[in-house]
């Protein structure tokens, strides 16, 4: 296992800083409805350290081993942004329908969609290179399959997921 420092500085910063303003956002909200001004501190703080082993755990991982099941990111990707979707599962905030209750807390699954199919594309590219000389039609059918998922983004609605997701597979 080989951990760039670069980005596990960049990470731990970015990080931190989150914390930061989520603090300075939140302290007074919480102390006033939760009695506690770190509540949304100490979550966000559990949540990093979810993240943290799932990367040591993830960096253990083979390259050539995400690279050979790249191709099965998509479906999961697909089934990951339309889980929402499904009554029952999906649960609802500010009029969009884009986090899915799991009994022991939510998540919002079009986060693990976007990297599902940044790996996906990554593959793709990785497998038909000498066939990608330029902008064309060999990206068309890629390109189509991030549109599904864009779509689907959109139906929560989650314009900023679908966006962002395009625009990261069109700069890959």
């Amino acid at each position: 296992m080989s951990l760039d420092v670069t980005i596990l500085v960049a990470v731990a910063a970015l990080v931190s800083f989150g914390v930061v303003m989520l603090y300075s956002t939140t302290a007074i909200f919480a102390a006033d409805r939760y009695a506690d001004e770190l509540f949304f501190v100490r979550r966000q703080v559990g949540a990093a350290a979810v993240g943290a082993v799932l990367m040591v755990i993830l960096a253990r991982v083979p390259l050539s081993t995400i690279w050979r099941y790249s191709a099965l990111f998509l479906p999961l990707a697909i089934v990951l942004v339309s889980l929402p979707l499904v009554p029952g599962l999906g649960d609802s905030a500010g009029g969009a329908c884009r986090w899915v209750n799991i009994g022991i807390g939510r998540f919002q699954p079009g986060e693990f969609a976007k990297l599902c199919t940044i790996i996906f594309m990554a593959g793709y590219i990785s497998r038909h290179e000498q066939k990608l000389s330029g902008v064309g039609a060999c990206l068309a059918k890629p390109m189509a399959l991030v549109g599904l998922i864009a779509a689907v983004f959109l139906m929560h609605p989650d314009f900023g997921c679908a966006a962002v997701t395009v625009m990261v597979c069109i700069c890959m």
